[in-house]
């Protein structure tokens, strides 16, 4: 176990969600029969820290367990690892998601022990995403993005919908409450947008998503003041348009 323990997040003020690669032992032990949450579960539940993890839900091994951190880092900083996948070849992570990149250090510590196929086994298996595994994790400062909603047409249920700067595979979601109206994927910085007729319009809420861009979120009608940050649940069901 870390010397950073489950007393030590009572201790936790701030509010910004992070990452945490928790490579170590225990720390994701979901399976366990006592009543207790794990260090992991109990991170999951506060309102800052990280709305996902990777951690182990057995003892694991320090050797192992070095040579996965260099994996995890190597996916996001190629080059760490000058011979793997390849000295002429790289396989990079489609943006960056935090499932894709745990596989690939799953990958890395099994190169680095090929004489011990059964111990790589037992490391592959006990370590867990805990939370989102589509999640991308940002190698670099993410761009400010805003979403503007409005019903500037004479048709009352088509909604234009535009974004602040150009984003590539940007997902867009439309919600009513929580519950989900649309998904869709613009091709470009706006897009007209057609509900069913007798929508619930007044309180909609627009949701976008880019790769390398911060969540962005509004109300129709009301563009002219910052959303307040919604809760970290949210934003991650709500990026991929998922339920809640």
């Amino acid at each position: 176990m870390p010397p950073f323990r489950l007393p030590d997040l009572d201790r936790i003020r701030g509010t910004m969600p992070s990452i945490i690669y928790s490579v170590n032992c225990l720390t994701g032990a979901f399976q366990s029969t006592t009543t207790d949450e794990t260090f992991a579960e109990k991170i999951l539940r506060l309102p800052g820290t990280a709305p996902t993890l990777l951690a182990a839900t057995e003892l694991s091994s320090t050797w192992r367990n070095n040579a996965m951190m260099l994996g995890l880092f190597d996916t996001m900083y190629g080059g760490l690892l000058p011979t793997f996948p390849g000295t002429t070849i790289s396989y990079p992570i489609r943006f960056n998601r935090f499932g894709d990149i745990l596989n690939y250090a799953r990958a890395y510590v099994l190169s680095a022990f090929r004489s011990e196929p059964l111990a790589v086994l037992t490391n592959y298996e006990m370590y867990h995403v805990l939370g989102d595994p589509s999640l991308e994790v940002w190698a670099n400062e993410p761009r400010p993005l805003r979403v503007i909603a409005s019903r500037p047409f004479p048709e009352p249920m088509q909604v234009l919908i535009e974004l602040s700067a150009p984003a590539p595979n940007c997902v867009v979601t439309l919600w009513q409450g929580d519950t989900l109206f649309k998904r869709l994927t613009p091709a470009g910085q706006r897009v007209v947008v057609s509900l069913p007729a007798g929508s619930p319009l007044p309180d909609l809420t627009v949701c976008a998503w880019a790769p390398g861009f911060r969540f962005a979120e509004t109300n129709i009608g009301d563009n002219d003041k910052d959303s307040p940050r919604p809760p970290k649940w949210r934003v991650v069901t709500r990026m991929l348009g998922l339920g809640r």
